[in-house]
């Protein structure tokens, strides 16, 4: 899976009470979830990276 949108995240984490600086570094990321079926066992994996223009 892969996040599209984050409309109001900032809004989202300010409300349970992340940091400003931690909220910024939230915000300038983009994140996918890696999901992996062994028999009958599922897994789920967050892959965080910061992006960046040059």
């Amino acid at each position: 899976f892969k996040l599209f949108s984050s409309e109001n995240f900032g809004e989202f984490l300010m409300e349970i009470g992340v940091s400003l600086v931690t909220r910024k570094l939230a915000e300038t990321s983009y994140r996918s979830v890696e999901s992996k079926r062994e028999g009958d066992d599922y897994s789920f994996i967050t892959l965080a990276f910061k992006s960046s223009d040059i």
